[in-house]
């Protein structure tokens, strides 16, 4: 299902967050995804598709970041 076309409805602060070795969920698609959302931030980790348990404490801390500010 794609729903790159809907994303331009977001109207809420969001944080896409990517990895750069994701080879199903490329970095190049979460730069898309943040681009079509009104005020989205991007985050690149150095790590595949699951960041929260390949990298759970930079994850907690991005997040914490983003929820932050």
């Amino acid at each position: 299902m794609d729903l790159r076309e809907a994303l331009s409805s977001i109207g809420v602060p969001t944080l896409v967050i990517t990895g750069r070795f994701d080879p199903s969920t490329p970095s190049e698609l979460g730069r898309e995804i943040t681009a079509k959302i009104p005020g989205a931030r991007c985050i690149e980790l150095p790590l595949a598709h699951m960041p929260q348990l390949e990298q759970p404490g930079t994850f907690v801390d991005v997040v914490q970041d983003f929820l932050e500010r």
